[in-house]
């Protein structure tokens, strides 16, 4: 398994914790869905910019360790 699947299902538990949609998750961190959808199935590799945008709306510093 790769960097980018381990991520996306991380990211997926992460966001299912915390009781948020797509939707939800795409409005607090301005990542737009299709790009959350790509993320969480290991299809899209992530920018620092989007890693950093997606820790601050989850509230975590290390949330995709």
């Amino acid at each position: 398994m790769g960097l980018n699947e381990d991520l996306g299902r991380r990211l997926r538990a992460l966001r299912q914790e915390q009781g948020l949609s797509l939707s939800e998750l795409s409005r607090r961190s301005r990542v737009g869905k299709g790009t959350l959808s790509e993320l969480e199935s290991g299809q899209r590799n992530p920018t620092l910019e989007t890693l950093y945008a997606l820790t601050t709306a989850l509230g975590r510093r290390s949330a995709l360790r």
